[in-house]
């Protein structure tokens, strides 16, 4: 007995037969597409779309002016360094030469104003230190703390310097470890008085003063240890709902970081 083949299974026979496989070249790859469906269209638009923008790339970076494209490069590069602050005290270089430095954010210095306006003490400055702790390796310390006047330390020479820091060392000898070896960093005497704790501050010889760009007075002060570490960073001040507070980004040797952003790791 013959078996009898229903309308509906004729018709999806048919319906395979007439879905011809071809194998087309694409970008010298082969796919499998179907030419009757509308995916292939689709797919061979995708391909015309494309290659009209890759040819109108082409295009354009070929008559573009070496010129244009080194002017748009520098400005993209100075632009990073447009908060770059100024060694105003004892200015490091390192291995290679270069300048030693790091940015004030616009929103750190005009927190900094805000606080030497409110203490009313034109010498402060922020102190940043690193050193070896926290849950990565590293962490960052910083705190407030007033520095001599910038006039006079500008203008001090190496003569008067050596002069003036020997016996400052013996006035501030109840603030300073007994230790009397040769490699202890000199001391300056600050005119300015620590209103809260009362005592003298005191600046050792290997401290880098950095100012802010703009006219807000904003001071940084790092010793040679923290500035060889932090070095192209920047001197940020974030509001977050845990508090508001001074932090390091962007440092350039940092490989991680803590989520509180206190502790980092160099590589």
């Amino acid at each position: 007995m013959l078996s009898r083949t229903s309308p509906a299974q004729a018709c999806s026979r048919i319906w395979i037969a007439s879905w011809e496989i071809s194998v087309r070249q694409i970008r010298g790859r082969e796919h499998v597409v179907a030419p009757r469906c509308r995916a292939y269209h689709r797919m061979r638009q995708l391909q015309c779309v494309s290659f009209m923008m890759c040819a109108q790339s082409a295009l354009r970076i070929r008559h573009t002016p070496v010129s244009a494209m080194m002017i748009h490069r520098q400005q993209f590069t100075l632009s990073n360094f447009q908060h770059k602050a100024k060694a105003i005290f004892n200015p490091r270089k390192d291995d290679e030469g270069n300048e030693m430095s790091l940015e004030i954010t616009p929103r750190a210095s005009k927190r900094l104003k805000e606080i030497m306006t409110q203490d009313a003490n034109p010498n402060l400055a922020l102190r940043i230190q690193v050193e070896n702790g926290g849950c990565h390796g590293f962490q960052y310390l910083m705190s407030l703390t007033t520095i001599p006047q910038i006039e006079a330390m500008a203008g001090m020479t190496k003569s008067q310097d050596s002069q003036i820091s020997a016996p400052l060392q013996s006035q501030a000898s109840p603030l300073s470890n007994t230790d009397q070896s040769s490699d202890k960093p000199r001391l300056f005497l600050s005119d300015h008085n620590n209103k809260e704790s009362n005592q003298t501050i005191l600046l050792g010889e290997d401290d880098t003063i950095f100012v802010a760009p703009d006219d807000s007075g904003a001071k940084v002060i790092l010793d040679r240890p923290s500035l060889e570490i932090l070095a192209g960073s920047k001197v940020d001040y974030t509001t977050e709902l845990i508090g508001s507070q001074f932090k390091i980004v962007d440092n350039p040797l940092a490989t991680s970081s803590c989520g509180c952003g206190t502790s980092f790791d160099i590589g």
